[in-house]
């Protein structure tokens, strides 16, 4: 920012820069959707170590899907603002304001997931299904990467 003042302080010029940049990125796993409970054991299923001080019916929880997500975004922003005013005398002010402002955001999301349709493995003494697989079946499997781009001018 840089400002000054001429003729006597009747006017003044004020200019004021602004830059940034930033990388930012993030991943998550995790399931989107709530997990299903079951409460007949299946085969491949092993129940053994459910507690049933807590759980007496021996139900299980598993996971109905494993979602892998990668987050990855630049910014760059800048701003500029040039003021000019003119103050001839005490009673008139006269001012002149111009404000740019641009941004630009690039993202990539690169996205995996897997769901279980016929689950077996072994549970936690909660009844949790520790050690997923899909038996007998088919890997339910999907993948995506989107790329975004934003751009504004103000």
């Amino acid at each position: 920012m840089v400002s000054q003042t001429f003729a006597d302080n009747t006017f003044g010029v004020l200019l004021a820069l602004s830059h940034s940049e930033r990388e930012s990125g993030r991943e998550r796993v995790g399931t989107r959707k709530a997990g299903y409970v079951i409460a007949l054991t299946p085969t491949g299923v092993y129940s053994s170590a459910i507690d049933t001080t807590v759980n007496p019916t021996g139900t299980y929880w598993v996971a109905w899907m494993q979602e892998m997500d990668r987050f990855e975004t630049e910014r760059e922003s800048q701003n500029e603002q040039l003021v000019l005013q003119y103050a001839p005398n005490d009673n008139i002010t006269a001012t002149l304001d111009y404000t740019l402002s641009r941004f630009e955001e690039i993202s990539n999301t690169n996205k995996m997931a897997f769901w279980f349709d016929n689950p077996t493995g072994t549970t936690d003494a909660n009844g949790t299904l520790v050690d997923i697989k899909n038996a007998n079946d088919e890997l339910n499997f999907w993948a995506w990467e989107l790329y975004e781009k934003k751009k504004m001018i103000h």
